[in-house]
């Protein structure tokens, strides 16, 4: 059984847009509770395996990126942790398949999951978009909400198109636009008692939707808890997607109600920011905070706890002895 005392932050080339985050207020946390950090920066698999073959193996790599090397669709980073029996925090390979937006909505045809409306988008059908003005123009793997768009009139579609596909270098698709009410909620896996945080996001009447200024600015977006019947149903509605999507990492979910009362999945982060700044707490946090009144160091507890019982390790004295100042009355009902 693996003895963790180490946390090993992971990273490689990425192209611009998905270049994950950078874990400077996590690092802190983990120190204060004992850990040791170190990271890694890996340009292919192979680097990945002599690390490991020379190295003990008291670590829990948490990923910072999706892929190794600069290609979106390549070799998934935990594919080849799995492979080395290494313990890691997030989901599995087969899950993060749904990273792609387009799989995603792929995904949920069909389904009893609702998305809204959208179109891969070419050059040679930019002209048959036929969603009604405004509408979003995203790519493929936008996160933080870059490579995210409005277009509002035809002959902005083809800037905004070029833009991603020159910037991004990933596919580029079209979603019907509709002001609704939005949440977003944070999911943790924990056996047959997830632990899941939803809260209402709340936009400026004269902002359009949520851009990456929208996202980084107080003025612009506040948050609160949903109604306790908005907030019961969200629960149920995430943790039956959860189900069918097989979650077994922690995620975050952007989520639409609209007039007919009906939920729309619009977004999904296999690996949310964790920030604690004052200036900008991170939503996954935020949505722990706002729910169940944890601070950020109890946040990364329950992601740490909930990997433990999944992966079968265990922490050194020394941390399980912080950890367990770190624990709270209503644990076991979350």
């Amino acid at each position: 059984m693996h003895i963790i005392d180490t946390i090993l932050f992971v990273y490689s080339e990425q192209p611009a847009i998905d270049r994950g985050w950078e874990p400077k207020h996590t690092k802190v946390a983990l120190l204060q509770m004992g850990f040791k950090i170190e990271t890694l920066f890996v340009k292919n698999k192979k680097e990945i395996f002599d690390f490991f073959k020379v190295r003990l193996t008291n670590f829990l790599v948490w990923p910072v990126c999706y892929t190794i090397g600069g290609n979106v669709n390549g070799c998934l980073l935990v594919d080849v942790l799995d492979q080395l029996k290494i313990p890691f925090i997030g989901p599995s390979a087969e899950v993060l398949k749904l990273n792609s937006k387009i799989n995603l909505k792929h995904r949920l045809l069909n389904s009893q999951f609702k998305t809204p409306d959208y179109k891969i988008v070419t050059l040679k059908n930019l002209d048959r978009i036929n969603f009604p003005y405004p509408y979003i123009m995203k790519s493929e793997y936008s996160c933080d909400s870059k490579g995210v768009s409005i277009v509002h009139a035809n002959k902005e579609s083809r800037p905004i198109y070029c833009h991603l596909k020159e910037n991004f270098r990933q596919r580029v698709f079209a979603e019907k636009w509709e002001r609704e009410q939005e949440y977003t909620v944070a999911f943790i896996p924990n056996g047959t008692n997830p632990i899941i945080a939803p809260i209402e996001m709340i936009v400026r009447n004269d902002i359009l939707f949520i851009n990456l200024n929208v996202k980084h600015c107080n003025d612009y977006l506040r948050f609160k808890l949903p109604s306790n019947e908005i907030l019961l149903r969200l629960k149920n509605f995430v943790s039956s997607f959860a189900d069918f999507i097989s979650a077994d990492g922690y995620f975050r979910v952007d989520i639409l109600l609209n007039k007919q009362n009906i939920f729309h999945i619009i977004d999904m982060n296999f690996l949310p920011q964790m920030n604690s700044s004052s200036k900008f707490y991170s939503y996954f946090p935020m949505c722990f905070k706002l729910n169940y009144g944890l601070n950020f160091q109890q946040v990364i507890f329950i992601l740490l706890k909930t990997v433990q019982k999944k992966r079968n390790f265990i922490f050194t004295t020394k941390i399980a002895k912080y950890m367990k100042k770190l624990e709270f009355p209503m644990i076991n009902q979350i």
